[in-house]
């Protein structure tokens, strides 16, 4: 799995942090977007389609996990970048 791009919004708690685009198998999933919720925890919202419902989902846990630290590790770097 490879993080293709990493979109940076202005941080804001309970607010998307990034919209980011995986790279995995040979497909490339966009628009999943990584959320602060305002307890603090960052969560990894997979694109949906207009009824709300995912287009695409990790098939189990560890994968889910892999994704979501992915997505923050990628964001952190980014955010180191800006602020250089």
């Amino acid at each position: 799995m490879q993080i293709k791009k990493v979109q940076v919004f202005p941080r804001t708690k309970g607010k998307v942090l990034a919209k980011i685009a995986f790279q995995c198998h040979g497909i490339i999933i966009h628009d999943c977007l990584l959320v602060e919720k305002k307890s603090g925890e960052r969560i990894l919202i997979m694109p949906k389609n207009k009824r709300g419902q995912d287009i695409v989902h990790p098939m189990d846990k560890p994968t889910r996990e892999q994704m979501t630290a992915a997505a923050i590790s990628a964001w952190e770097q980014r955010m180191e970048e800006l602020t250089c």
